[in-house]
């Protein structure tokens, strides 16, 4: 399958193509794509025949060991067992005359076939042949071992072989350092020579390697030009190593082999390294990375070749963290940066493009190297603005991570549902980004509640796409924000004594504030269940938000319960003391009643059994508490409602007992007999 215009091959389904940006209109794509699907598909069934012949080899070599065993047991077994007399034919009665010969009965010749010694099978010779399979099996590895390990070790020892050359020449002083450099230089060249006209006569691999080595050998010559002998100056040297670079990737290119891209990336990474003279040169150096890494991008563009994106992408922050290391000053701070963030951009669009253009349905291939990306790029960001700045400065870079982020999910929300895992990849991304903005820029109890915003989006999203995981990701991200504004926000910004329950700048102070921040925890816990009450549409674990609607509840009446009682406590300490306690009674009262009540109504024995567990706690914390603290007015109201509600719970369960038992499976109770 070719270009039409250019008349290259076709190898993916692309809108254009990409030697020549032709364009291919949606019905040619769509037939592209069925065939490469279809062509895929026979390369499969290609790998499963060769398994399976290999599975039918090994079948056939163990029968052949397993027969020859079965016929050894048999003989020896014959050999130690008495003779046996062999069955005799009865002796055929005599013919009459009368009677032709075809009239005779048939047993006769049954009992001759019976006399008959039956035919021994072939017994093959203990010292048997190999199998033809197992013989190809070994040939198979032979052929392995002379192509590839005696491949290896004959390039390396020819390298280690220059090497010693160079060295003994020197030492000899048989011929000057600028010939022997250019000796190396002609062996490399050679090397490239032989490579390429052994791979144009069908020895891929040899040539392939060959050319490897000539490409190592070019990059050794100039090291031992500049470094060892001085020959040239750094520029003409970083020149060299360039030029070798980039005829490393467009051999790769050319030939579709990943490993002289990665012989070209390695050395490429090693040139600053190889040609460095101790004086920090920031600019050529970041510039350098750059253009590398966009050598790595165009090559993405072509192939897929998630080795040589890991490769870059260690390589360039390994290079980075040392030059960090040695030279970094906050004098250096804008282009330092400016050049970390370029890294982080490439190295996202990277995995973007192998997913986009390369990746298959509902796989996200390669986009793994995002997270390390993206955490690498803050940890330094974090670490230079700190000693630059405020650190506030760090959301400006965060938030440009969201907004990337957020960019390539709506650029792929856009596309065909191939890239639903990515999609959902790029959005928790984004998402976590700005979870971590949010501390950055944001103080007190806006952190909690920005958080608990973050957490409802996510839920919902994670609903909507039928994902667990982002569903999950979003309620764990609730309930810190949950915690972190019940535990720490009433304390640090509201002013709570914790242990006295009271509002130290008096209960006005930000009450209006107060209601409103709990009003939207709460209100989002209740969305959450809500949310949950359709068991995830499409999701394959229903289970999961049914367990999670259970515990969104849970959690809104244990924060509904925590702030009525810490502003009722807090209310009552400043107006009315000495009723404070008597007052908390008289919550826990009523909200032993509200729960009961819906259990009740929603036939849920959870509910009323912790109404019952209140209500003991309850009538504990009078008896305990309220007889010694509370004034004698408060204490015969709490005592007097604290008991009639009770006698009103049980009356309700007597109202209600055929119910309860209806929903237990329980037959209906007896009525009642009065004496």
């Amino acid at each position: 399958m070719n270009c039409p215009r250019c008349h290259s091959e076709i190898t993916e389904a692309v809108k254009f193509c990409l030697h020549c940006g032709f364009h291919f209109d949606a019905a040619l794509q769509e037939q592209m794509e069925l065939f490469l699907a279809l062509k895929n598909q026979r390369r499969g069934l290609a790998q499963l025949n060769d398994n399976l012949r290999s599975v039918l080899a090994t079948l056939d070599q163990n029968l052949g060991r397993f027969h020859q065993l079965l016929e050894r047991g048999l003989q020896s077994a014959a050999s130690q067992a008495p003779p046996v007399t062999p069955l005799q034919a009865p002796a055929p009665p005599a013919a009459d005359a009368t009677k032709p010969a075809a009239a005779q009965p048939g047993p006769a010749p049954a009992a001759a076939a019976v006399s008959a010694p039956a035919a021994q099978p072939a017994v093959p010779p203990p010292a048997a042949a190999r199998p033809p399979a197992a013989a190809r099996s070994g040939a198979a590895m032979e052929v392995k071992l002379g192509q590839w390990l005696i491949l290896g070790i004959g390039i390396l020892v020819t390298i280690v072989g220059v090497a010693v050359f160079l060295k003994y020449s020197f030492e000899q002083g048989w011929i000057g350092p600028a010939f022997r450099v250019a000796l190396v230089y002609l062996g490399g060249v050679v090397a490239l020579a032989v490579g390429e006209f052994t791979r144009k006569k069908g020895y891929a691999g040899f040539g392939l390697s060959v050319l490897g080595l000539g490409i190592a050998v070019l990059y050794f010559a100039t090291y031992a030009g500049f470094q060892i002998y001085h020959l040239f100056p750094q520029a003409l040297a970083f020149a060299f190593m360039v030029l070798t670079t980039a005829l490393a990737c467009l051999l790769a290119i050319l030939h579709d082999t990943k490993w002289l891209a990665v012989v070209g990336l390695v050395g490429g990474f090693l040139t600053p390294v190889l040609l460095s003279t101790g004086v920090d040169n920031q600019i050529v150096l970041m510039s350098y990375m750059t253009l590398l890494n966009l050598g790595l991008l165009a090559i993405a563009l072509r192939r897929r070749w998630l080795l040589v994106n890991v490769l870059g992408f260690l390589a360039t922050y390994i290079v980075f963290t040392g030059w960090m290391v040695e030279h970094y000053k906050v004098e250096k701070f804008w282009p330092a940066i400016l050049f970390l963030h370029v890294f982080f951009l490439l190295y996202t669009i990277l995995p973007f493009i192998h997913q986009y253009l390369h990746g298959k349905a509902g796989r996200a291939a390669g986009a793994f190297i995002i997270v390390p990306n993206t955490l690498a790029a803050f940890c330094f960001s974090w670490g230079m603005i700190a000693d630059k700045g405020p650190v506030q400065w760090l959301s400006i870079p965060t938030v440009g991570y969201a907004a990337v982020f957020l960019l390539m999910a709506t650029f792929l929300l856009q596309r065909e549902n191939w890239f639903h895992n990515a999609f959902v990849f790029f959005v928790t991304m984004a998402a976590l980004s700005l979870v971590v903005t949010v501390p950055v820029l944001f103080s007190n109890y806006g952190i909690s509640l920005l958080w608990a915003l973050q957490a409802a989006g996510l839920f919902w999203l994670g609903m909507r796409l039928s994902r667990p995981g982002l569903a999950l990701t979003g309620f764990t991200l609730l309930v810190v924000a949950a915690c972190r504004w019940i535990c720490w926000d009433y304390a640090s910004s509201f002013d709570l004594d914790p242990w006295s329950l009271f509002i130290t700048s008096g209960f006005p102070s930000r009450l209006g504030i107060r209601v409103l921040a709990a009003a939207l925890v709460l209100g989002i816990c209740w969305l959450t269940a809500w949310l949950c009450r359709r068991d995830g549409p499409g999701s394959k674990t229903p289970t999961l938000y049914q367990v999670l609607r259970v515990l969104s509840w849970i959690g809104f009446g244990t924060l509904l319960f925590a702030v009525l009682n810490i502003e009722t406590s807090a209310f009552f300490h400043d107006y009315l003391p000495n009723g404070r306690f008597a007052a908390i009674s008289v919550l826990w009262t009523l909200f032993s009643v509200t729960l009961i009540l819906m259990g009740f109504r929603r036939q849920a024995v959870w509910l009323r059994a912790v109404a019952i567990v209140l209500f003991f706690f309850t009538v504990g914390k009078v008896f305990l508490f309220d007889l010694a603290e509370v004034g004698t007015g408060y204490r015969i109201a709490s005592f007097i409602l604290l008991g009639l509600v009770l006698m009103g719970v049980s009356f309700l369960y007597y109202r209600f007992k055929d119910v309860i038992l209806k929903a237990a499976g329980a037959p209906p109770a007896e009525p009642e007999k009065t004496e």
